[in-house]
């Protein structure tokens, strides 16, 4: 009699294991396929992540302490293989020692190295690159670009369309050079300046 009553209860046992088997089976069959499928492509496209920064901030001091530039982004993302990083939002601040003040920043940017991450050779900004520059002497303007190019010795240069905005001028030119150091620009060609007031 009792072993009547086990029988049932081994076939619908039986039943059970079967379809886990079965989904088990289905699963692994599924799994293999996105493996043989989707992550190749994905890797070809993306590569592997080496590093990332988030909320990242770099600072540099003079020898009296005092702070020269600060460099600061949402993210920097890098993938392997790739000679860049890609950098969302940067943001760079720059304090001469007679007052003046620059800062250079963009929607997002590339950032070329040979060596390792964290020299980099250039850094090309991208969409909406505004440079705003204040000094006593030469008082407050404002350049924007659609794309600009930094230099380690903070020398930028860009063939792109460029407008200067200042209180007493408005001036347009494709492509141009500077130094942020001194704040000293060039513009190549096709320069139209629109004067507003006096200078």
């Amino acid at each position: 009699m009792l072993a009547l009553k086990t029988q049932p209860s081994l076939k619908k046992w039986g039943i059970n294991a079967l379809f886990i088997c079965s989904a088990v089976g289905l699963i692994v069959l599924i799994n293999g396929w996105l493996n043989e499928t989707l992550i190749p492509i994905k890797s070809l496209e993306h590569g592997t992540l080496e590093e990332y920064m988030h909320q990242a901030e770099i600072r540099k001091f003079n020898l009296q302490g005092k702070l020269e530039r600060k460099l600061t982004m949402k993210s920097l993302s890098h993938y392997q293989g790739l000679p860049y990083a890609t950098i969302i939002m940067p943001h760079l601040v720059m304090h001469q020692a007679d007052g003046t003040h620059s800062e250079l920043c963009a929607l997002r940017g590339q950032s070329y190295y040979s060596k390792d991450i964290k020299h980099f050779d250039k850094i090309i900004l991208q969409d909406t690159v505004q440079l705003r520059h204040a000094s006593k002497l030469e008082g407050n303007w404002q350049l924007s670009t659609e794309q600009l190019t930094l230099f380690p010795s903070y020398l930028i240069d860009t063939n792109a369309a460029v407008t200067l905005t200042h209180p007493q001028l408005h001036l347009s030119a494709t492509g141009m050079s500077g130094d942020l150091n001194s704040g000293k620009i060039r513009f190549h060609q096709q320069v139209k300046t629109q004067y507003q007031g006096q200078l």
